[in-house]
């Protein structure tokens, strides 16, 4: 799922920035925002099936669909600075 993801990502870290950004640096902050994903993913999916999700049941699914809304997109901004950030143009 890693490499589906790079490509997502570098897909769109190609036009996000405002600048001329290279498809090689694009897919290049594509996989360091994949890599970020996978772990938050797998760290959420430990969160919901440990122990905790049971104790706070539904308001505990909704805190997490709200925390994973802030990774994702504060995950994606992040690499299309660094995109931005390493653009040679």
């Amino acid at each position: 799922t890693v490499a589906s993801n790079t490509s997502a990502f570098g897909v769109l870290d190609h036009p996000l920035p405002r600048a001329r950004v290279r498809w090689k640096e694009a897919f290049r902050g594509g996989l360091i925002v994949a890599i970020v994903w996978e772990i938050g993913r797998q760290l959420l999916t430990a969160f919901l099936i440990g122990d905790r999700y049971s104790v706070y049941g539904i308001v505990g699914a909704l805190i997490a669909i709200q925390l994973w809304a802030y990774y994702a997109v504060t995950i994606i901004l992040l690499g299309a600075e660094y995109v931005r950030v390493t653009c040679k143009y």
